[in-house]
Order: structure tokens, then C-alpha cells, then sequence
């Protein structure tokens, strides 16, 4: 067993199907910066999708067996095909090689693959006004929502000390004495 990754990079100097299919023992962002200072490349891979698998070695001999009608070289790891095509060739040939890798980790990595793919990376893609925009309303929401609360805890305070004291009268004061 040779437990790694599967991942899928595209380029945006490339066609949007042009991609680089492959395994890797190491962190899926780490080969896909590797790959890009080596290739000379315009602009840097982008993991555009990647897995854990038990055995990357032969899910990827199994995936790029399936893929040969999708390869634009045959000694390069380039294919011409969807993305979406591509994920579904890959999660297939990681099931036929043994599966994933399970466990707590696997949860954890799916959390934060999840919030990076699903949320962050979505972000960053649109333009700097947008995020900006959508920051200042997010803390305008956040500022007026909390100044909201803020005043209806002093106004059911303030509500509260006049039923005590109508009920049992004014409150005590406290008398200070006065220096001479």
C-alpha cells in the first residue's frame, strides 16, 4: 500500500479542459507548486481537486488507464477532458484501488477541503470590490446587530428596575457623608 493523493490542476494560461492528472505522497498545493516552477509555465497550477487514497500508486495507474482516450501526450500526465468528467473517472479509480483513507483524519481533511473548495476559494476568485463589498456589509450587519442587542438588554434592565421598584418601593440610596 502506498497511501497519497490523487489530484486534478488546471492552469488558467491553459484551456479550462486542459488538465494534469496525477498522484502524490506529499500535499496536493505542494506538488502543484513544484509543478509549476519546473514546467515554465505562465501562471501556477491550481488544484483544482485532489483525494487521499490507500494506494495512490495503482489508483493512478487504474485512472490514467480509463483516461488514455483523454491523454494529449503520451508521455506527459495531460488530458483533455470536463473537470467534472475527470473527478468522477478519479473517485472511481480510487474505490477500485482500495478506497480512501477513513478515520478522523479523513473527516478533518474533507472539514477543511470543504471550507477551502466550497468557501475560500470561490472568494477568491471574484473580484477585490465584491469581497470588499461583501465584507463591509457582513461588518455593518455584525456592528448594528450586536448595537441591537446592546440596547434591548439596557431597555428590559431598565423595564425591570422600575417594576422592583413599584413593587417594593424606591430603592435605597446611599447617603454619603460630606467632608467638612
Amino acid at each position: 500500500m502506498n497511501p497519497g493523493y490523487i489530484y486534478i490542476l488546471q492552469n488558467p494560461s491553459l484551456d479550462e479542459t486542459h488538465l494534469k492528472i496525477g498522484r502524490t505522497t506529499r500535499d496536493p498545493d505542494e506538488r502543484a507548486a513544484e509543478i509549476s516552477s519546473s514546467t515554465g509555465v505562465p501562471t501556477p497550477f491550481e488544484v483544482a481537486w485532489w483525494s487521499e487514497s490507500v494506494d495512490c500508486h495503482r489508483a493512478e495507474s487504474i485512472l490514467h488507464h480509463h483516461l488514455t482516450p483523454y491523454r494529449t501526450n503520451t508521455a506527459r500526465e495531460f488530458f483533455e477532458l470536463d473537470l467534472d468528467e475527470a473527478i468522477r473517472f478519479a473517485r472511481g479509480a480510487i474505490r477500485e484501488s482500495g478506497g480512501r483513507t477513513g478515520g478522523l483524519a479523513y473527516l478533518l481533511r474533507r472539514s477543511v477541503d470543504w471550507i477551502f473548495h466550497g468557501i475560500i476559494r470561490p472568494l477568491l476568485r471574484l473580484p477585490v470590490q465584491t469581497v470588499l463589498l461583501a465584507g463591509l456589509l457582513t461588518w455593518w450587519a455584525v456592528k448594528f446587530s450586536t448595537l441591537a442587542a446592546w440596547y434591548l438588554v439596557r431597555l428590559l434592565l431598565g423595564t425591570f428596575s422600575g417594576i422592583f421598584s413599584a413593587l417594593f418601593g424606591s430603592t435605597p440610596s446611599r447617603k454619603r457623608k460630606r467632608r467638612r
